[in-house]
């Protein structure tokens, strides 16, 4: 993105038996996405899988002003403090910064 702006990019396979974790995680990141200057662009179920066979059923996605600012949250006490429940919440989880 030549405007500064960077994307965060979540694909992830929802693990049904930590419900709980799930929600514990997303209403716990939410603030701090939201506090970090994130505007949320969408989350989706996945639909049809056109190349690839790296199992996947949910996918986020988030704009931030720049790199520094999601990789901050991701350093925070705060998120870090959320990660056992998000490693429970989520069978398989891929995280990554676009720009």
């Amino acid at each position: 993105m030549s405007d500064g702006k960077a994307m965060l990019v979540s694909l992830g396979v929802v693990n049904p038996d930590a419900a709980d974790d799930l929600k514990a995680y997303q209403t716990g990141a939410g603030p701090l996405l939201m506090a970090a200057g994130a505007k949320i662009v969408g989350g989706w179920k996945f639909a049809h899988r056109l190349v690839g066979d790296r199992p996947i059923d949910t996918v986020f996605v988030a704009e931030f002003p720049n790199a520094e600012a999601i990789k901050a949250v991701w350093a925070s006490d705060a998120y870090k403090a959320l990660v056992p429940a998000r490693d429970r919440g989520f069978k398989v989880l891929d995280q990554f910064i676009v720009e």
